[in-house]
């Protein structure tokens, strides 16, 4: 059973390797991996808000629009944490009594039903 799992994992990298048959083998496996992309986006927001709210204690505020992306580069050197598991930015949202990390989701664009959202309440606004 072990060599047969492990041959289909070779199988699959080498077929993602070439261009050609990657599109193939994505359209194929969508629907097995945008579950576990999904997933995976997730927790990583879950981890980006929980350092947001470390973050503000620390500063009493949240990076604004123009100091989002210097934060998220200087937070996270690392591909993980800069971009969701389809190449999209994270984008910050805030009101006075939340922050929101957001993702565009499988079809990369914000504001449409595939959007993956994960809120927090603000520090400040628990001190209230």
């Amino acid at each position: 059973m072990f060599k047969l799992i492990l041959f289909l994992l070779v199988a699959l990298g080498a077929a993602l390797y070439f261009p050609a048959s990657r599109v193939v083998v994505l359209d194929v496996g969508e629907p097995v991996l945008n579950p576990v992309m999904e997933w995976s986006t997730k927790g990583e927001m879950r981890k980006i808000a929980r350092d947001l709210e470390t973050y503000e204690r620390s500063w009493e505020s949240l990076p604004g629009r123009d100091g989002w992306s210097r934060w998220l580069e200087t937070k996270y050197t690392t591909d993980d944490g800069k971009t969701d598991s389809w190449g999209n930015d994270y984008a910050l949202k805030v009101w006075p009594d939340s922050f929101a990390v957001v993702s565009a989701g499988v079809d990369g664009q914000m504001g449409t039903q595939d959007d993956l959202k994960t809120a927090r309440e603000r520090v400040a606004a628990r001190r209230r």
